[in-house]
């Protein structure tokens, strides 16, 4: 936990999860696909088999707000802190599950970083 992440809107739009949130939120004229589009910090974890599960040290209230809100859809889902938008998504091809950043890719990404802001 407490690990920077890099979040990467996949190639594909999935209609199904935008007609569910349409009238809920304000959606864009047009999406970024395939590209990385913010950083953020993975500060815990929600588990509906495990009540309260999360990262030591992270804030319950913070873990239950994640559980609660209403884009949560369980039954696991983790709690990120500190999402930075970048100014610029950063295409690059995405991958199944977990994966590094290229080197070119991670460049572009922390360039567009603000002083202070840790990648």
């Amino acid at each position: 936990m407490g690990t920077r992440i890099a979040l990467h809107a996949g190639k594909t739009l999935d209609c199904e999860a935008v007609d569910d949130l349409r009238g809920s939120y304000p959606l864009p004229d047009a999406y970024v696909l395939g590209a990385v589009e913010a950083v953020a910090t993975v500060a815990g974890w929600v588990n509906d088999a495990c009540r309260g599960a999360r990262a030591p040290g992270t804030d319950m209230a913070v873990v239950e707000a994640a559980r609660e809100h209403e884009l949560y859809c369980g039954p696991i889902g983790w709690v990120l802190t500190n999402v930075v938008a970048l100014p610029e998504p950063v295409p690059c091809r995405g991958f199944q599950k977990l994966w590094t950043l290229l080197a070119d890719v991670e460049r572009a990404v922390l360039a567009q970083l603000g002083p202070g802001i840790v990648p």
